[in-house]
């Protein structure tokens, strides 16, 4: 249970699809194109891909690497890794308490992160959004006041995306928008974008950047998945980058923005070179009306911390301490969990008040949560 005496929020969670019939929640009609998990013999561990318009995600080379090794987990033993709570709100809540977590914000996993960006019909994009959506809702409805599920809604159609959205906010009652690293094969900066964050503006809802582990700005160079890890959070600001210099932020003045799973310290990094680029080629980006690195700082722009994140008071320093959120990455093989809280709670080199910050008053500004 939590015992820090002021409410914990994870700004990044995990859920699971694997274990649901997505073929009659997105529909019979779509025959050998709808959504079904399959056992593939590389995996050893057990773990499964799944097919969806008669294409398997995630592709073997783009998340493990054509030449990896078996690839073992060296980490704690009594550290989580692919939890029943992922799957089963129950037993979700059961670790939220052992890891003293008071409100978990979810995102899902390959499934979901295809139909958003990787699904070539939109027709079919839809309909696994949907199926989606309505299947997080019912996940979370197990304790509404403490789950809370992030839409994916398809951004291969925006008009549809965007009444999408309506639904599962005003319906459904999730509080975001996941937003794809590379919509579409494009950026998802582009004005085309426009009807869905002009949807989050007008519900108050963020529209979250979260990696797509299916295909990361690695997988084309890389062959090794250490290698290819090590990069999979510069796809998240790397898409950042085009939403500003797109000017979404300048279209969309209301519009909250959150960037999820790639850590901290690339931040003041990505400030500085936006920032030298205005300098120099400000003609380039003809939609952006503000220094982008003034967008970047701005109390409109959250980001996700690792909880041993050694850059995290100077990028709290740069940027202000009230733009840096905890999150947990349930029950992923690279988390600390059961001891993520604690770690942040435990820091030397974190303030009282910063650490308040971090784990809940940020996330509940980026999300509206009453904590």
């Amino acid at each position: 249970m939590n015992t820090l005496g002021y409410p914990v929020i994870d700004a990044d969670g995990h859920v699971e699809e694997a274990g649901v019939d997505w073929v009659t929640r997105v529909g019979a009609e779509w025959g050998d194109w709808a959504p079904r998990y399959i056992s593939d013999g590389r995996f050893e561990s057990g773990q499964r891909r799944f097919t969806v318009e008669g294409k398997i995600f995630p592709r073997w080379e783009d998340k493990w690497g054509r030449e990896s090794r078996p690839i073992t987990v060296h980490k704690p033993a009594h550290q989580w890794t692919g939890r029943p709570g992922m799957m089963d709100p129950k037993e979700r809540l059961k670790d939220m308490d052992l890891e003293g977590i008071d409100i978990a914000v979810l995102f899902g996993g390959s499934l979901s992160a295809a139909a958003i960006g990787l699904v070539e019909n939109p027709a079919l994009a839809l309909a696994t959004c949907r199926a989606y959506n309505d299947w997080l809702a019912e996940y979370c409805g197990a304790a509404p006041e403490r789950l809370k599920g992030v839409a994916v809604v398809p951004f291969q159609d925006p008009e549809a995306g965007a009444r999408e959205l309506r639904r599962a906010v005003r319906e459904l009652g999730l509080i975001a928008v996941r937003v794809p690293t590379w919509p579409d094969g494009r950026d998802p900066g582009g004005v085309r974008f426009d009807p869905i964050y002009a949807a989050a503006q007008e519900l108050g809802v963020p529209a979250c950047v979260h990696l797509l582990s299916a295909r990361t700005v690695g997988a084309d160079r890389f062959d090794n998945f250490f290698l290819k890890h090590v990069f999979y959070g510069a796809d998240v600001f790397m898409a950042f980058a085009g939403i500003i210099g797109g000017g979404v932020l300048d279209r969309f003045p209301e519009l909250r923005l959150g960037l999820f799973e790639a850590g901290c310290g690339w931040v003041p990094y990505l400030m500085e070179r936006m920032h030298e680029h205005w300098e120099l080629f400000p003609d380039q980006l003809p939609h952006l009306k503000r220094d982008p690195a003034e967008h970047m700082a701005s109390e409109r722009c959250f980001y996700t911390i690792e909880p041993e994140e050694t850059t995290v008071p100077f990028v709290a320093g740069r940027i202000g301490e009230g733009r840096l959120m905890y999150a947990s990455d349930y029950a992923h093989f690279d988390c600390m969990c059961p001891e993520s809280v604690s770690t942040v709670a435990g820091r030397a080199d974190l303030s009282a008040g910063l650490k308040r910050k971090l784990l809940g008053e940020n996330a509940a500004k980026l999300f509206n949560l009453k904590a």
